[in-house]
């Protein structure tokens, strides 16, 4: 029982540093400048949120694949992703990645449009503007991006059962530990298992509650 439980945790957590590390300057963009096609992008961008996770988990087999234009050039440099802990990782990332994405996007969009002047004015760059004036003022929308991405990867299944597989002691999460209890009748481990994903979720939403009811200094 406890693979899947260390693995849950090692994918979720890389899964949602990788994807703060790409949401962050993204909704920064995305809530100050215009550029062409960006309702296009947005609404690409949230996708993982409305459509199927096996029609996910298909789009990046097709691209990751040994058949897959992606696939086919990490193969070549002996890397590989699909059935490996790496396919865990990109199909959590792939999944949750919208609710980093928009929690930090709408928290940059709310910023006060006068101290968006201001800090124009008092800092000499792009970069100065966001790590100075304007990322201390959305920690709350990052702190509820943190939580909801992590908890959304934790509880992932179909898109991760597509492209990284059932195989236990490799890519087994918690999710598929529960699938294979059922499967096989062990119902006592699987209610212990759904009482701690279920109780970790409540516990993120009441923080995430929490959090977006503190004001921000």
């Amino acid at each position: 029982m406890w693979f899947p439980i260390y693995f849950t945790v090692f994918v979720a957590t890389l899964a949602t540093l990788l994807n703060l590390a790409i949401a962050l300057p993204l909704a920064y963009r995305f809530a100050n400048h215009k550029f062409p096609f960006k309702n296009f992008l947005d609404a690409l961008l949230t996708q993982p949120l409305v459509i199927p996770p096996t029609v996910l988990g298909y789009y990046l087999l097709v691209t990751f694949g040994r058949s897959g234009f992606l696939g086919r050039a990490l193969e070549s440099i002996g890397v590989d992703v699909v059935f490996t802990w790496r396919g865990a990782v990109m199909a959590a990332m792939v999944s949750s990645f919208p609710l980093v994405f928009r929690p930090l996007k709408e928290s940059f969009e709310s910023i006060d449009t006068a101290l968006k002047e201001t800090s124009r004015i008092e800092c000499q760059s792009a970069w100065q503007r966001f790590y100075y004036a304007e990322l201390p003022l959305v920690r709350n929308g990052l702190v509820s991006a943190t939580l909801l991405g992590f908890a959304r990867c934790t509880g992932d299944f179909g898109t991760t059962l597509m492209v990284a597989g059932n195989i236990p002691n490799q890519t087994q999460t918690l999710s598929m530990k529960i699938y294979d209890n059922v499967q096989s009748g062990d119902v006592s481990e699987a209610n212990l298992l759904v009482l701690l994903l279920t109780g970790f979720a409540i516990t993120v939403i009441l923080v995430v509650n929490r959090t977006a009811k503190r004001p921000v200094d």
